[in-house]
């Protein structure tokens, strides 16, 4: 015994099929399988909200349709005004409007729509703002290139005012990004590398959150004496460590609250469902490596003049100390001083360093004080100074002296 479902009164195509070893029969009924209806489909949209006759894709996210043969597409309401066929459809709707889809054809009944509501913007707004450096909180930050990512793309960069303005013309979703990796060097000196190495011991802590973060010149989300490194070795013009200071300048929206550590700061904006302009989207720009006094230029106009150290020329005779003074102006801005010092070891015998009584260098209370590094300090010299390193001193009129005494050859 089979069960059967009935199907409804109509024609039918069958394949005959011939029947044998049967005497007689009073009742021959031809059945078919239940045909399923299709699913009720989950719908979905590549963007929304859009705006105003811009395309959006809608598409089948779920559902089967079983019996059905097609999916089909309607606006204003189920099995209304037709906007396509098939699992996906591009529309551009030019108000707010709601999409339904079902499943139609084959043997299935047209059975309950899934729907979209598709939002339409006016669009034509804009996202703008400013890009301040942190030091005063309200210079501008020049050639930054602010990044628009997300349903649109584009940039822009900014002029002498810092001020930026990405014009929106599609989509509601969107990232913004400033980035600068131009003149890494621009207002770093060895004053910096000095003041990490000064935070590392705890002799001064850097206390501003946006100092550490430039301090941290190879992006590692830390503070140390790599960073240092990184920062003479780049002055010093080695290209490999260059290459370890990651960037030149990072930014951080003046909304956030910068914490310390301030590691995971924000550095960009994101916006989601945007249906309006969106002004004073302000950045703080922060000079990576610039850690001490005000010395980086955002407007990047140029370099300070290069400081200059002179030495007399003078005879020498066997058996002489002379007293080499080394004179440089200006003085003002100078706040470390590194540099190396080269004779021939087999007419000079190198003796020693004297301090520089009243320094030319303000803003610390002790005398300038320069002092070799061991190489220097041994008896047997060698053929250069490999270092000398001057700190700060009360500002006044002098001079340092390096000793020098002649031997017979």
């Amino acid at each position: 015994m089979h069960n059967w479902a009935y199907p409804a009164v109509g024609t039918r195509t069958a394949n005959s099929t011939e029947i044998t070893g049967v005497a007689t029969f009073s009742d021959f009924r031809l059945a078919e399988p239940a045909c399923v209806n299709p699913d009720v489909p989950i719908l979905t949209a590549s963007v929304n909200p859009t705006c105003s006759g811009q395309p959006t894709n809608l598409s089948i996210s779920a559902g089967n349709l079983n019996g059905a043969a097609n999916w089909e597409w309607y606006s204003g309401s189920c099995g209304g005004t037709s906007a396509g066929s098939g699992t996906s459809v591009s529309v551009s709707p030019t108000t707010t409007t709601t999409y339904y889809a079902r499943g139609e054809g084959g043997c299935a009944t047209p059975g309950s729509c899934g729907s979209i509501t598709v939002m339409v913007n006016a669009c034509g707004f804009v996202i703008s703002g400013n890009i301040k450096w942190e030091h005063d909180g309200s210079t501008g930050v020049k050639d930054v290139i602010v990044a628009l990512t997300g349903d649109q793309t584009g940039s822009v960069t900014t002029p002498l005012s810092g001020d930026y303005t990405l014009a929106i013309t599609s989509g509601s979703n969107f990232t913004v990004t400033p980035g600068k990796s131009i003149n890494k060097l621009n207002g770093v000196t060895v004053a910096d590398a000095t003041a990490i190495q000064q935070h590392l011991a705890n002799i001064t802590p850097i206390a501003s959150a946006y100092k550490q973060v430039a301090a941290d010149v190879n992006k590692s989300n830390s503070i140390s004496t790599l960073d240092a490194t990184v920062i003479n070795q780049s002055l010093l013009g080695n290209p490999a460590a260059l290459a370890q200071f990651k960037t030149s300048w990072r930014f951080v929206p003046t909304t956030h609250t910068m914490l310390i550590p301030p590691w995971g700061f924000p550095e960009k904006r994101t916006y989601t469902g945007l249906i309006s302009s969106q002004t004073n989207q302000d950045f703080f720009g922060i000079k990576t490596g610039d850690i001490v006094s005000a010395y980086a230029n955002p407007a990047n106009l140029g370099s300070d003049p290069a400081l200059a150290l002179r030495l007399p020329n003078q005879p020498l005779e066997t058996g002489e100390t002379v007293d080499v003074q080394v004179r440089s102006t200006p003085w003002n801005d100078l706040s470390a001083l590194q540099l190396a010092l080269g004779f021939d070891p087999a007419r000079l015998e190198f003796l020693g360093i004297q301090p520089v009584l009243n320094s030319p260098i303000p803003s610390m209370p002790a005398t300038l004080v320069c002092t070799g590094s061991n190489a220097a300090k041994s008896a047997s010299f060698g053929r250069r100074l490999k270092a000398l390193t001057c700190r700060k001193g009360p500002r006044s009129s002098g001079y340092n002296s390096v000793f020098w005494k002649t031997v017979d050859i």
